[in-house]
Order: C-alpha cells, then structure tokens, then sequence
C-alpha cells in the first residue's frame, strides 16, 4: 500500500493505493472536525493517525503520518487563515 497526503492553503487530499489509486480531497473549509490519534504500534515509530471528517459525515483517515501533530496543526492554522480572509 502507498500512501500520499497533501495539504495546501485550499484543500487537504489523499491519495492511497499500488496498484489501484483511490484519491479524495476536501476544501480546508469544509472540514468540520479533526481528530488524532496513536496507536501502541504507531507510538513505536513515533507516528500517528489523523481523521477528517466534513458536515456531511463523509471522512478521511491518514494512518502512518510522521510528525502527525504538526501536519494537524498544519490544517488547523490554515483553517484559521480561511476563516481570517
């Protein structure tokens, strides 16, 4: 499994797959809820996930995230500056 998240000042996207790709994406304003979380396993290679869900229920989860933390924060500063603008 490969795995590739992005985040910009408009929109957070994943990307996950080998051999078939599944890609989604949210804009930065429609995410309504951002939760992380650290497994025993994740905890061991300093890692964590990251759960994003919009008003509509739908949600994306990042496993594996190095520095997960700082890409949260990451999201949430751009949220801030949407919201500022």
């Amino acid at each position: 499994m490969q795995s590739r998240y992005i985040v910009t000042d408009e929109r957070v996207k994943a990307t996950v797959g080998l051999l078939s790709k599944q890609s989604r994406e949210y804009r930065i304003p429609d995410i309504q809820s951002l939760t992380t979380s650290q497994s025993i396993i994740e905890r061991v290679f300093s890692h964590g996930s990251i759960t994003l869900k919009t008003a509509s229920n739908d949600q994306i989860t990042w496993t594996g995230v190095p520095e997960y933390s700082d890409v949260a924060n990451t999201i949430r500063e751009e949220q801030r500056a949407y919201d500022a603008a």
